[in-house]
């Protein structure tokens, strides 16, 4: 008996640690490169082509995670038909940000406890000096995905696993990164005739943009309860960061976190294909 709870625990303690290596692969991966590219290819290594598939694509993948993840998910802010959810939820799973049901399931739980005991990415958990400020800060934004989660999915996201779209998105998590990647490759090698031009394609439309998503996404969670403007009044500290709304895809004024209902149901929407929540 004690031999087997010693196996058990010895396979929970390598799961973790290959759970943290995956995560910081995923982290600091695109930031690496995205290094890599600014000093290998200061003032020249881009063309035309490069930039518009990274726009396309960021545009793409940032509605998936903001209007597919956050809103139609998280906060069932309107019902879409199943091939637009389909679609939404396989672009958002491109950004690099985990499975569609645990982003979720993570984001519920932000806020129903914000800024308290239980909130997995609040930057003010360490005091108010400037150090507690700073690490607040690396925390919210990417230090919480190294710290140990509880598993909330039976609470928070229940209703989730009952969709087997979800569900399957969901477990082919890797399949969507390597798809995120090889996409970019593709159309820049078929559009450019050389195998140069896939190569470049991959780089700053596929590993660069992935981390500015990344960063763009993860600033909401600290840059938007620290900085910025509070034109209501609440009981935590998020506020709206006008430059960070505008490159996370949200309307004027607004970031992510407060996006109207009744603004996001006319949002690159067909209309045949949202039905506003009553």
């Amino acid at each position: 008996m004690q031999r087997g709870r010693r196996e058990h625990a010895e396979q929970l303690v390598r799961l973790h640690r290959l759970q943290l290596f995956l995560t910081a692969v995923l982290v600091f991966g695109p930031m690496l490169v995205l290094g890599f590219a600014l000093v290998r290819f200061w003032g020249h290594g881009v063309g035309l082509q490069d930039v518009i598939l990274a726009v396309a694509l960021y545009v793409v993948v940032g509605h998936g995670v903001t209007i597919g993840f956050h809103r139609l998910l998280a906060h069932r802010s309107f019902e879409a038909t199943r091939p637009l959810k389909i679609a939404l939820c396989v672009a958002g799973s491109f950004a690099f940000q985990g499975g569609v049901i645990g982003w979720v399931a993570q984001h519920r739980r932000h806020h129903a406890f914000t800024e308290r005991p239980g909130d997995p990415h609040s930057p003010l958990e360490y005091g108010s000096g400037f150090g507690a400020q700073l690490r607040g800060l690396w925390h919210a934004h990417m230090g919480w995905f190294f710290d140990h989660q509880p598993n909330c999915e039976r609470r928070f996201v229940s209703d989730l696993r009952t969709d087997r779209d979800l569900v399957v998105i969901d477990a082919l998590f890797l399949l969507w990164c390597v798809l995120s990647l090889a996409l970019p490759f593709g159309l820049g090698w078929v559009i450019g005739g050389e195998l140069a031009a896939g190569l470049t394609a991959l780089l700053w439309a596929g590993a660069v943009r992935v981390c500015l998503v990344q960063h763009l996404t993860w600033s909401v969670n600290s840059i938007c309860h620290t900085f910025g403007k509070r034109p209501f009044h609440t009981r935590d500290h998020s506020t709206n960061f006008a430059p960070l709304a505008v490159l996370t895809r949200a309307s004027r004024g607004t970031t992510p976190t407060t996006l109207s209902r009744s603004r996001l149901a006319t949002v690159s929407m067909p209309a045949s294909s949202i039905r506003p929540r009553r």
